[in-house]
């Protein structure tokens, strides 16, 4: 490359980095709030699971295994048969849906089952993860009162980008956060802050996209299936539907969202050797790169 041309380059890479920290700062100051204290780790291994079809495999091949190590959990795993049984410590919510859902201007019949089933099923002590912006939601303003094993823990969801070294600093304070496109890079996040050695991913499939169809109206649908309704044939094609824009989704915009997903785990890759923290891609069926994949 033509001397010249790297130095262009390297500056704009510079001046990219410099504008994101500025913008990242800003948003710092107008946004934090304290969190709450992460809990102590009780083992030195955790198990993320996520809700793709592949968890489906590993909960009858590798039960044993999980049991061995602290759990995590996250979206609509209480409404699955597992959750009194494998008795997740952990629990990890980020989708706008749950903090807005009342059950009466906005309700959601998966929600309302989570919510149901959190509430009145968990019988042991769990640490319920949510951004700050929960404390406005009345359902955990409540759920603690209505089921003392239940610990709500707040933190942090403020995306800093911008200078690794700066950025690696806001994560481990608990003061900002990494991208968290999917639920699971927020679950894998806290689970690298609590300092666990090792982090074992199970149903981490990212593979909606398979589901992904435009019907005759032109609308973007896909089918919701995960480990407790593998089967796409007998799911229905469901719009893709911006809660909070209140407007249908488009592919690009699906597209630009995996993107984001991809380059969040590889964040969470680099930001998991800074803590010294190994991450396992034990799922499965994948499309991550991002983590070393082992077969458990």
């Amino acid at each position: 490359m033509n001397p010249m041309i790297e130095i262009v380059l390297k500056l704009q890479e510079f001046a990219t980095k410099m504008v994101q920290t500025c913008v990242s700062l800003l948003k710092v100051l107008v946004m934090f709030q304290r969190p709450s204290a992460l809990p102590s780790k009780k083992t030195k291994y955790c198990s993320v699971l996520g809700n793709g079809p592949s968890l489906k495999v590993t909960l009858e091949e590798d039960l044993e295994f999980l049991k061995t190590t602290e759990l995590f959990c996250v979206n609509n795993f209480a409404s699955s048969d597992y959750y009194p049984i494998l008795k997740p410590q952990n629990y990890v919510l980020i989708d706008p849906a749950f903090f807005i859902y009342d059950g009466v201007t906005f309700d959601r019949e998966d929600i309302r089952k989570t919510f149901k089933a959190i509430t009145e099923l968990t019988a042991w002590e769990i640490n319920l993860y949510v951004p700050q912006k929960a404390k406005k939601s009345t359902f955990f303003k409540e759920i603690s009162k209505k089921n003392p094993n239940i610990k709500i823990v707040y933190f942090n969801y403020i995306i800093f980008k911008g200078f690794q070294t700066l950025s690696h600093w806001f994560y481990k304070t608990g003061i900002a956060s990494i991208q968290s496109q999917t639920v699971l890079i927020a679950a894998i996040f806290l689970a690298v802050n609590r300092k666990f050695e090792e982090i074992f991913l199970f149903g981490a499939d990212t593979s909606w996209h398979e589901q992904f169809k435009v019907n005759n109206d032109n609308i973007l649908t896909f089918r919701d299936v995960h480990f407790y309704n593998t089967d796409a044939s007998k799911e229905k094609d469901i719009p893709i539907y911006d809660v909070i824009k209140k407007q249908n989704m488009t592919m690009s915009v699906e597209f630009t969202y995996l993107a984001r997903t991809f380059r969040g785990y590889e964040l969470l890759g680099d930001y998991a050797k800074y803590q010294k923290v190994k991450i396992y891609n034990a799922s499965a069926k994948s499309y991550i790169d991002a983590f070393e994949r082992i077969k458990v």
